[in-house]
């Protein structure tokens, strides 16, 4: 094998390796983001319909906080262009992401404390998620949104 023909390989493998991550990466914020659904469905609350910009700011602010171990707060508007009327955000960490959603649902301890009046919220109408598993813990970050 030449040199070129290995390095278009090892390109391409790479190339391949970044989108696989990708995509599991979009996978756990769609199965998170229809899970959330899913419980406001459940109290007949209308669905949130996703944002992609809030997906990504929620994703990015997930991966930080991972990095850190830290449940510290984003700056709301930032990342966030256009018109909207109100945003919040809610961070958990815990073994598993149901767990950090159904823990804010249910209103039980999970560090930090949840504001689960976001969740289940009838005037906030978009959602972003970003999720990141770090040493075991998962990260879950939403990003709420009122829009005009």
């Amino acid at each position: 094998m030449t040199a070129r023909r290995a390095r278009a390989w090892a390109v391409g493998g790479a190339l391949l390796c970044v989108a696989v991550l990708a995509g599991c990466e979009g996978a756990a914020q769609t199965s998170t983001f229809n899970l959330v659904n899913t419980r406001r469905a459940q109290r007949s609350i209308a669905a949130f319909h996703d944002d992609p910009e809030l997906m990504t700011k929620a994703q990015h602010w997930a991966d930080y906080v991972a990095a850190r171990d830290s449940t510290q707060g984003s700056v709301l508007t930032s990342g966030v262009t256009g018109c909207y009327k109100a945003l919040a955000e809610n961070i958990g960490v815990g073994t598993s992401v149901e767990q950090v959603i159904g823990a804010e649902i249910a209103d039980v301890g999970v560090v930090p404390p949840i504001d689960r009046n976001h969740l289940l919220s009838t005037e906030l109408n978009a959602l972003g998620v970003g999720v990141s598993e770090r040493n075991g813990k998962f990260y879950v970050v939403l990003d709420f949104k009122l829009t005009c």
